[in-house]
């Protein structure tokens, strides 16, 4: 006898219950909520939808209803409708829920951000963005136009899908595409424009990650020589994958510590332009990583602030005279922001150009922010 719609709820509550009461953090949930799937095969594409749904409801509350028990806060996030962040029918059932509860230290965010709007943002589902890499625009969208997957046409080289969307049918990333957040994408325009560095940019990328902001410096200045180091062995070799993906050849990848490397010796060289793009809490991500939004602790604000100024510090003699230097984080913090960027102007030598936020919040997207600085010439 098929299972009764009350008795399907009931089982897939009671298996998030199960989920959220064992993870403590340590790994990205998506990775424990794969672990426990692994472990408990009996469970089919659809309940693992289901559950898995149920879970990111609890956590995109933040910390608004926190003193509801598990199982009463799983139910209540369910009232969220993700596609577009009402919740009418959760203040109809939770008259206490407030949105400014979800994030209650709102005095530590940047100056310029829409609060509301900001906190309004954790309730939706963002979307997932494909730049389009340079001489293939025809190709992606006569491709993704044909597989039939809904897409929504931001720019030139910038496509939205619904999260979740299947891309294979474009083939491997990197090549034609890059899957790539729509603020991230937008840090390109914080670049130097391409006439203002010589026709072959020597180009550093201290804290590369996997590679996102290199490739996009690439396509950026075509044949430019990229240098890219990070403290993570696993990450360089992903991102010399993706590099010779994208049809980078002339690069240098190294294991490196930018902090460790400037107090052990001195490096001459100096570069066109060297990226920082920080370490920090990820407060701009945290519609698409609710976990990190209910598990924030306010202390990590000071921890990454002086990470970001000793790699701003170890970076800015990099700048060759005349070159340039930009910062970015995916924060949405005031003091990783405009607070390292107020040091980086007075205790790093170099001048501010331009630096903002680059708001997500209204497009489904992170928000992040850009500060670009170059040195005086001399």
């Amino acid at each position: 006898m098929p299972e009764r719609p009350s008795q399907y709820l009931e089982s897939r509550l009671r298996t998030a219950e199960v989920i959220l009461s064992h993870y403590d953090g340590t790994l990205p949930f998506p990775l424990h909520l794969k672990a426990f799937f692994r472990d408990n095969r009996r469970y089919g594409s659809r309940d693992r939808r289901e559950v898995a749904a149920l879970c990111f409801g609890y956590f995109r509350l933040g910390h608004a209803l926190l003193g509801l028990p598990m199982r009463q806060r799983i139910e209540a996030g369910m009232l969220i409708d993700t596609a577009d962040g009402a919740f009418d029918a959760l203040t109809d059932r939770h008259p206490d829920f407030h949105l400014e509860d979800i994030l209650p230290i709102r005095d530590l965010l940047s100056a310029g951000l829409d609060n509301s709007s900001f906190l309004h943002s954790h309730l939706r589902q963002p979307e997932l963005f494909i730049r389009i890499r340079p001489g293939r625009r025809k190709e992606v969208l006569h491709t993704i136009t044909s597989s039939g997957i809904p897409c929504r046409e931001i720019s030139e080289t910038t496509l939205a899908v619904p999260n979740g969307s299947s891309l294979e049918v474009l083939g491997r990333p990197d090549d034609a595409y890059v899957v790539q957040d729509l603020s991230s994408q937008r840090t390109a325009d914080w670049m130097p424009p391409p006439e203002a560095l010589p026709a072959k940019p020597l180009v550093r990328d201290v804290c590369a990650g996997s590679g996102g902001k290199s490739l996009l410096a690439w396509d950026r200045y075509p044949g430019a020589r990229i240098e890219a180091s990070d403290s993570r062995a696993s990450i360089i070799a992903n991102l010399e994958v993706r590099f010779r993906t994208a049809g980078i050849m002339d690069f240098y990848a190294s294991v490196e510590d930018i902090t460790v490397i400037s107090t052990q010796k001195k490096d001459s060289r100096r570069f066109d332009l060297v990226i920082v793009d920080a370490p920090c809490t990820g407060s701009g991500t945290w519609s698409r990583t609710p976990w990190d939004l209910l598990l924030f602790d306010p202390s990590s604000v000071d921890h990454y602030t002086i990470l970001q100024r000793r790699i701003a510090a170890a970076a800015a003699p990099l700048v060759r005279p005349g070159g340039h230097l930009l910062y970015i984080t995916c924060s949405a913090f005031a003091a990783e922001n405009e607070g390292v960027s107020a040091f980086i102007a007075a205790e790093c030598g170099l001048l501010p150009v331009r630096s903002g936020l680059l708001p997500g919040y209204m497009q489904r997207a992170d928000t992040m922010y850009a500060a670009l600085f170059t040195s005086d010439g001399r």
